[in-house]
């Protein structure tokens, strides 16, 4: 899953994260435990205010309202593939929302966004900028649901959207 989803980032914004990755470990921060803690802030709003907020890093306003652009985007990407693909959109995550404890599309994706340091999100949504969200061939969601079913043996995103029918 994380080669698939990374696989559809620029090798820019690969570099900058991976530079993410390197200061967390310097802070002792673990970016997996921060993005479901920053799930939580909408799945147990109450926890999260009191026992995680605190502990987690501060999202600036800049990179709240980064994290809020990208989201959208990529949400709109996810609403191209449901349309085109229903069958494997189905398999997926719900798009929005947190009910009977199912954590959406993008949630997950605001709590995975809020791990990024602002650098990484200016390069992810200036990329984001320049694609043709069109063209399944760069529209990030195709790119990430292509790969993730070549990995489960599938020979393309239509061979498994008809195997699964």
């Amino acid at each position: 899953m994380r080669y698939s989803q990374f696989a559809a980032l620029s090798s820019e914004m690969l570099m900058s994260y991976k530079q993410d990755l390197y200061r967390a470990m310097q802070e002792g921060r673990n970016p997996l435990t921060e993005k479901y803690a920053y799930m939580m802030e909408f799945t147990d709003p109450d926890y999260f205010d009191r026992e995680l907020r605190k502990r987690l890093p501060a999202v600036s306003p800049q990179k709240g309202d980064l994290v809020d652009r990208i989201a959208n985007i990529l949400i709109g990407c996810e609403q191209k593939f449901a349309a085109a693909y229903p069958a494997l959109a189905g398999r997926s995550r719900p798009l929005l929302g947190s009910e009977a404890g199912n954590v959406s599309f993008h949630l997950y994706t605001i709590g995975e966004l809020k791990t990024y340091s602002e650098e990484t999100l200016r390069l992810y949504y200036d990329y984001l900028q320049v694609l043709d969200m069109e063209d399944e061939n760069v529209n990030p969601s195709f790119v990430i649901h292509r790969n993730t079913v070549m990995f489960y043996g599938y020979d393309s995103l239509e061979d498994a959207e008809r195997k699964l029918r």
